[in-house]
């Protein structure tokens, strides 16, 4: 089976229209308020419509890193996401809670910088364990490469999507070394912040289209 690609941080409708008709699997819209390329409700409201009239079938995955439930239950509904991505400091009875509320997924960023890490994201309760890099106070969408070895331990395991600096200069290595479940890019992908680029982009789903 071939690994799937999620493209993060999208924040304008065409760029997720377009994506979404090159056939990646995931976008990501970050509604994390700090984030850089945070998205408002009216900006998720109108990349879920361009999402929507694209006619492809891009799954949606909202990420979190300081809403509470039921802020992430009404994003859940309001713009209908496949999948929740917990990007910050909550815990396995959050997950737990989000997960037995609706039936999106459940995603969790982790960081593999110790064998601790490595030990709590294999037993987190989640679909999809994300393992990411991180730089100072950023917990994503630094474009740092994380800690391939492990993640690659962690993929043998269970669902791993690898996220951290993923280019197309770098996803066929990933590929070979890791191979997770997804590919995650975001600020690799970019001409600019809060801007995509597509030909990166299509190079990527090249290269995992040769990899199957």
């Amino acid at each position: 089976m071939r690994a799937r690609l999620k493209i993060c941080g999208v924040c304008e409708p065409g760029d997720a229209a377009e994506i979404a008709r090159m056939g990646a699997d995931y976008v990501g819209m970050i509604f994390a308020r700090k984030s850089p390329r945070h998205v408002s409700r009216a900006e998720a409201a109108a990349i879920c419509e361009a999402l929507e009239s694209s006619g492809a079938r891009a799954r949606r995955v909202g990420v979190f890193t300081d809403s509470g439930v039921s802020e992430i239950l009404r994003a859940v509904r309001e713009f209908r996401l496949d999948a929740v991505q917990l990007h910050g400091g909550q815990d396995g009875d959050f997950a737990r809670e989000v997960g037995r509320s609706c039936a999106a997924e459940v995603w969790r960023a982790v960081w593999l910088d110790s064998p601790e890490e490595f030990e709590a994201a294999l037993e987190f309760p989640a679909d999809v364990i994300l393992a990411d890099s991180r730089s100072g106070n950023s917990p994503g969408g630094t474009g740092l490469v994380s800690d391939w070895t492990r993640a690659a331990k962690l993929a043998r395991l269970r669902p791993t999507a690898l996220a951290g600096g993923i280019s197309d200069e770098n996803a066929a290595r990933a590929l070979a070394e890791v191979s997770p479940f997804c590919l995650d890019a975001n600020s690799a992908v970019e001409m600019s912040p809060r801007k995509k680029d597509l030909k990166k982009i299509e190079k990527i789903l090249s290269i995992i289209g040769e990899c199957k």
